[in-house]
Parts: structure tokens; C-alpha cells; sequence
């Protein structure tokens, strides 16, 4: 580009034309991502990001791994040290230095770290802090705003709750089943009310922060009926979640339906129409078979899994019901939507992100669907090797994990029931 200006001068006619050249930034100055090594890694790992334009001065660099904030641990004006931050995710990498700002191409893949928040081999009851706190058969998991995770405890007809240093403790339930009967799924609501299903339930019990226990919706009679608190009948509840006006819906696993649970304890059907079947359609049009693990998104979806047609199926605000990932075949295949294999899972979570996380029970593994439905493995094995192992999460061993949940942060907390330990995925 030519910028020219005139110049005149005294005492001589015409004028004299200069004419100077700009350019664009040299190449080595323009921000630019052409590599990151490694690829792949846990929290806490260091990549190197190369490049050019960065600056020398480690501040002025800012750099994120799928939207969340790294520490810039070196830079120069053609590499940066970089710490993978916790619970990442797949994704690009973002970096921008100045007003200027870049990102890869391609994504990192995160790789989860799995250890073992409380609880040790054998099956019992103790309270304690980390592996001295003992459990029996652990199935639901739920987690507050702070860090507290709270378990159903089937075998001791308990509500434990685990601080975030590990300490376990006894919220609800004394070991008698007349109290609380094999207690299984776990919701939690924004005042800390817990919502509780389970085995000899039947229905859906509320657990106050103080450990008070009451019966929201069912009684132990299995049938079905409408109506309010006691008056509505359920047929085997199992899965439970909570959205963000209070709402509860149930798995109503003999039934075929999924229910709901007013915040006054009125039950209606939700969607599904007690005839044992796959159809996605609207509402109470669709079918199910054996619907038994839910989780809610923050915008309101509903989703669940079933035993016998072994899907993802998601329920959005309008009703309509579809099939968001799994082919109605066991296995525990990765891939898009029909082309990913689950076998029996009995929870689902969904992250701020609506990711959705799979408890895959029999597999012995977690998965994570993305909203494009795109199905990996994040933990355990694909030879559905009953075991118990920490660490990476393609080397880690679960036994028959059943209960899911995830914080705001992205930290997935899960209840390895035959390992009778509560695990953590970051």
C-alpha cells in the first residue's frame, strides 16, 4: 500500500510527490497456532503450544483449553508453556495475546483422572474420612453447590454424605428398612432438599437438610394412579432428577413411563403411554421399555435410558421424544448416535455444557455424549473387566458403577457399587 502527499515548495513552481510503502506485520509477528504437543493429557499436564506472535511476557498471553482458563507457565515470541486445567474437556485451544487472538485447529482430548473419594474393599458400615469410611453396595450419587456429595446407600438403608476432604457422615436413615428401604436414586434441589427412590420405596422420598424424612409422591402399593402425594400409584421407581423450578421426574420403570412431580407433590404423566415399545413422538404418544435412568439438562431437557431398547432417548420442553445416541443392540461401542453400543445404564448426569454422562453399569465404564451425540469412553475399559484400578481414565477399573452426578465445576463423582467406593473423575 502507497501513501503519497504533496509537498510545495518556496520560490519554485509545481510541487514534489513522495510516496512511502506499508506493509502488513512481518509473518514471525502474527498470532498464530501451528502446533501443540502433546495432544492429549490429564489436568496438570504442561503442553507446549507453538507458534508465532506470542509475547515474551508470560501475562500478556491468555489461554484457554474448551472455554476454560489455562495458567501460562513460559512464553516466548514463538512457544508457551501451558498447564492443562481440571476437567477440560475435548476441544480447541484458544489463545490471545494483545488484541489479537487465535485458535487450533484441531482439538485437544482430554483425559480424565480417576480416583477414589471414600470408601475400600470390603462392604460394611463405617463413618470415617476417605478409605476408612465404609459403605454397602453405594448406587446413587448427588452433589451440592459446594462440594458435598451425598450417596444412597442400598445395603445400609442410609444416606451418607462425604465432605469435600473426604469425611463421611450419616444424613438420613439408622440401617432399619422401615425408615428408609433400599434407597437407590439421588436429586438434589437448589434449597438442599434430597429426592429419594430406591427399591422398597415405590415412589419418591424427601430427605430435608437436617435428615428428615417424608414421603413426596407414592406409596409402597405398586399400581398406577394420578394424584397427589400418597394417592399416586408407581410401579418400580428407580431413576430420579430435578429441574430448575423443582419439578421431579420418575423413571416408572413397570409402567413405561416417565412421571412428574410437582413441586405440591401432584403426579402426571410426563411422556410415554405404559405400552412397552420403542416410538419416538410426542409426549404420551411415545413408547419405552423399562425407561430407568434420568438426568436434566439446564434448558429443560429430560433424559433417559432403558433397559430394554439400550438408547439415550431425550425429551425436550415441548414433549417431543427422540433417540439421541445407541442402537437398540448391547455392546460398548463409541461412535455418532446410532452408531454408539450401551449396555445397562442405570444413571445419566448432564454438565453446563449438555454433555450427558452414562453410568454404563455391565460395560463397567462412564461415557459421555456430546449435543451432537457423539458417544466416547472418558473411563474404565472396553472388556467389561470387573475390577478396581485408579488412574488414567483408559486404565482405571470400574465394578458395576450405578450412580452419577457432576458439579459446576466438571468434576464427575460416581458410585462404584460392587468396589463399594465413591469415585472422581477430573
Amino acid at each position: 500500500m502507497r501513501n503519497c502527499f504533496i509537498i510545495l515548495l518556496a520560490g519554485l513552481p509545481g510541487f514534489v510527490c513522495s510516496c512511502r510503502k506499508t506493509t502488513d506485520p512481518p509473518e514471525d509477528k502474527v498470532l498464530k497456532i501451528t502446533a501443540f504437543s502433546p495432544d492429549s493429557g490429564a489436568g496438570g499436564a504442561v503442553v507446549q503450544i507453538s507458534g508465532s506472535g506470542f509475547s515474551s511476557i508470560v501475562p500478556e498471553n491468555k489461554v484457554s483449553f474448551n472455554g476454560k482458563p489455562a495458567i501460562v507457565m513460559a512464553a516466548s515470541p514463538t512457544s508457551l508453556a501451558v498447564k492443562v486445567p481440571m476437567t477440560a474437556g475435548d476441544g480447541k485451544i484458544f489463545v490471545q495475546t494483545g488484541a489479537a487472538s487465535v485458535r487450533s485447529f484441531t482439538d485437544f482430548s482430554y483425559v480424565y483422572t480417576v480416583s477414589t473419594l471414600a470408601g475400600g474393599d470390603a462392604a460394611g458400615f463405617a463413618e470415617g474420612k476417605g478409605a476408612d469410611a465404609r459403605f454397602s453396595g453405594p448406587v446413587g450419587v448427588a452433589v451440592d453447590g459446594i462440594g458435598n456429595v451425598y450417596v444412597a446407600d442400598n445395603g445400609n438403608n442410609r444416606i451418607r454424605k462425604i465432605q469435600p476432604d473426604g469425611t463421611v457422615t450419616t444424613l438420613a436413615g439408622d440401617g432399619s428398612a422401615a425408615l428408609l428401604n433400599g434407597p437407590g436414586s439421588l436429586a438434589l434441589d437448589a434449597t438442599g432438599d434430597l429426592y429419594v427412590s430406591g427399591d422398597g420405596i415405590n415412589g419418591v422420598e424427601k430427605v430435608t437438610p437436617d435428615g428428615a424424612i417424608s414421603i413426596l409422591a407414592g406409596v409402597q402399593n405398586g399400581g398406577y394412579k394420578e394424584g397427589r402425594g400418597p394417592e399416586a400409584l408407581f410401579n418400580g421407581v428407580l431413576g430420579i432428577a430435578i429441574d430448575k423450578y423443582g419439578n421431579v421426574y420418575a423413571a416408572d420403570l413397570g409402567n413405561n413411563v416417565i412421571r412428574k412431580i410437582n413441586p405440591l407433590g401432584v403426579t402426571t404423566a410426563f411422556a410415554g403411554n405404559h405400552v412397552s415399545g420403542y416410538v419416538d413422538t410426542y409426549s404420551t404418544d411415545a413408547e419405552f421399555s423399562g425407561p430407568i435412568g434420568l438426568a436434566v439438562d439446564a434448558a429443560g431437557n429430560v433424559y433417559t435410558t432403558e433397559i430394554n431398547n439400550k438408547r439415550i432417548r431425550k425429551i425436550d420442553p415441548g414433549g417431543l421424544v427422540s433417540s439421541v445416541a445407541g442402537n437398540g443392540q448391547f455392546g460398548t461401542a463409541d461412535g455418532v448416535g446410532a452408531g454408539a453400543r450401551f449396555d445397562f445404564v442405570p444413571a445419566l448426569a448432564t454438565d453446563a455444557a449438555g454433555n450427558v454422562y452414562a453410568a454404563d453399569r455391565f460395560n463397567c465404564n462412564i461415557r459421555k455424549i456430546t449435543p451432537a451425540g457423539v458417544v466416547t469412553t472418558i473411563a474404565g475399559g472396553t472388556s467389561r473387566a470387573r475390577a478396581f484400578a485408579d488412574g488414567a481414565g483408559p486404565d482405571a477399573r470400574f465394578n458395576n458403577p450405578a450412580g452419577i452426578a457432576v458439579d459446576g465445576s466438571g468434576v464427575i463423582y460416581v458410585a462404584d457399587v460392587m468396589n463399594n467406593r465413591i469415585r472422581k473423575l477430573q
